[in-house]
């Protein structure tokens, strides 16, 4: 690999120039856009699960009960089941 003539003074300013190169290409996405209330992200998991009434009941209520407080926390889209899982026993 070749060194380049001229390098960027900070990190930083090399972050910059590769979102700036990366919306000429169109190929950049905010990442804001992939944010939600975790609230919002949980009662949208149970309902696309769709458990038995029973269980249904259960984590609405434990969500309600456990989760909400902190509900103007944002969580990224792409957490997992076992990212959530965690938190929970936690």
């Amino acid at each position: 690999m070749r060194p380049a003539p001229d390098t960027y003074e900070t990190k930083r300013d090399a972050e910059v120039a590769q979102i700036q190169a990366d919306q000429t290409r169109g190929d950049w996405i905010d990442p804001a856009d992939g944010e939600v209330l975790f609230a919002e992200y949980a009662t949208r998991w149970m309902d696309e699960r769709g458990p038995a009434p029973t269980a249904d009941e259960l984590h609405r209520r434990l969500l309600r009960l456990q989760l909400e407080m902190g509900s103007s926390s944002k969580v990224r889209t792409g957490v997992r089941g076992g990212g959530v899982r965690a938190h929970c026993i936690r």
